[in-house]
């Protein structure tokens, strides 16, 4: 039956991330393959990237080689 709360409880908010971003976000230059470290097509892995650093306060640098199936990425603290 249908109750009301007088608070929302406690516990975890949010889902877990799916990748490491803690690591490949650490400011070392990580090539990362498709299938292996992401699933995502490649240019939609890129983007969320771009957003995971920028609500960190980090810039990413990126490179999607032609023909290839890596991202190259860095990220970099902005000044």
């Amino acid at each position: 039956m249908a109750a009301v709360l007088g608070s929302f409880p406690p516990g975890p908010r949010g889902r877990a991330p799916i990748y490491p971003w803690d690591r490949w976000l650490d400011g070392q230059v990580w090539e990362l393959e498709h299938g292996q470290d992401f699933t995502l097509d490649r240019e939609s892995f890129r983007r969320a990237a771009q957003v995971i650093a920028r609500r960190r306060g980090l810039t990413l640098k990126t490179s999607v080689p032609r023909g290839g199936s890596t991202v190259i990425m860095q990220a970099v603290r902005e000044q």
